[in-house]
């Protein structure tokens, strides 16, 4: 079997030149050198294990490199996944911590109104009870300084009197006195017995207490006993103390109103 040994010598030439595809045949020596057909391996060579061994790291290179930026990429990812949730789970339990604070800010005042409110009605009782002992002890010190003074002064009958005949219709003939024995005995000694053209007829009643007197005129009848003048006297100190208690209670709520209304129309206040 004939061997290729690449290009041949023709006529018996020693060395035959080789030339570039297109080009002229070369003479050398005297000789013509024939053009040979070899095959372009320049740019097909295939590729020596150097090659192959720089493209596998190159590509090495550039898979690891797109697996940490992957990875970076997925680490960024997370970071800011944990912070999101991170910042929802705040932010529910800062939600949950308003509205526990809330709700203990309402039973708080919830709480102080209620014990406001009792502490107002405690004070209410407290002043209704003071107020009925002050009318009573007034009452019973105005009784006895007005019993001390008619049992010590016998003109006290007689200015009573004076002021029920006052009040008495002035057609009448004959008027009725009933009043304490002592007390007519005393306006008899002083000779009171008639008020202009009326006479004046005296009723003893041991009942009546001194310095006191009922008048009776036709079906009139002035009742200025001494109990009859202090029980008015009580009933007068009650209504007072009522009224006042009204006032004390009326004056936070107009007040309460009052504040209400600036804070509606601070222009106004002004």
């Amino acid at each position: 079997m004939a061997r290729s040994r690449g290009p041949r010598a023709v006529a018996g030439e020693k060395s035959l030149s080789t030339r570039r595809p297109g080009t002229s045949p070369v003479f050398k020596s005297g000789r013509v050198c024939l053009p040979v057909q070899r095959e372009q391996r320049a740019e097909r060579a295939d590729p020596t294990l150097e090659e192959l061994r720089a493209a596998w790291e190159a590509e090495c290179v550039e898979r690891v490199e797109r697996a940490e930026t992957r990875a970076r990429e997925e680490e960024r990812e997370a970071l800011r996944a944990a912070a999101d949730k991170e910042r929802e789970r705040n932010r529910r339990k800062m939600e949950k911590e308003a509205r526990r604070d809330q709700a203990a800010a309402e039973q708080t005042r919830a709480l102080t109104e209620e014990l406001a409110r009792r502490h107002e009605e405690a004070i209410r009782a407290q002043i209704a009870e003071l107020s009925g002992r002050l009318g009573e002890i007034a009452l019973e010190l105005a009784s006895r300084v007005v019993r001390w003074v008619v049992e010590r002064d016998s003109e006290v009958v007689g200015r009573t009197l004076a002021e029920c005949l006052d009040e008495v219709e002035p057609g009448a003939s004959e008027i009725t006195v009933r009043l304490n024995p002592r007390d007519a005995a005393h306006l008899r000694a002083e000779g009171v017995t008639r008020v202009g053209a009326r006479a004046l007829c005296f009723v003893e009643d041991a009942e009546i207490e001194r310095g006191g007197c009922m008048v009776e005129d036709g079906g009139t009848t002035l009742d200025a006993r001494i109990g009859r003048q202090l029980d008015r006297l009580g009933e007068a100190l009650a209504l007072a103390l009522q009224d006042d208690s009204e006032t004390d209670e009326a004056a936070p709520k107009a007040a309460a109103v009052g504040s209400e209304q600036i804070a509606d129309d601070p222009g106004g206040a002004s």
